[in-house]
């Protein structure tokens, strides 16, 4: 079962989180083309309260190119097939 929590975007907290049986996934969702450092912040802050089962999170951006920054996943949502494949998919490749 999926459970898809928004929150309000501020300086502690990420936009959205992704509930599923592999755990939670902070995403932070951007609108600009041009991907910056900052993006990530909101995930790295969420993934330092030591909760338990913590994924890698994501960064949803208007940019061209999708990449890992720090283990985080950058993408534009509007490029791929499912997003919600991708927020939900293993963490780890072979499970």
């Amino acid at each position: 079962m999926k459970s898809f929590i928004l929150r309000k975007c501020n300086y502690s907290n990420v936009a959205l989180k992704v509930l599923d049986r592999f755990g939670i996934t902070p995403v932070e969702i951007k609108s600009a083309e041009t991907f910056s450092l900052d993006f990530i912040k909101g995930v790295e802050r969420f993934q330092s309260l030591d909760i338990k089962r913590v994924t890698n999170g994501a960064v949803l951006y208007n940019g061209e190119q999708p990449f890992n920054v720090r283990g985080v996943r950058i993408l534009n949502p509007l490029l791929v097939e499912s997003i919600w494949e991708i927020l939900t998919a293993s963490p780890d490749p072979g499970a």
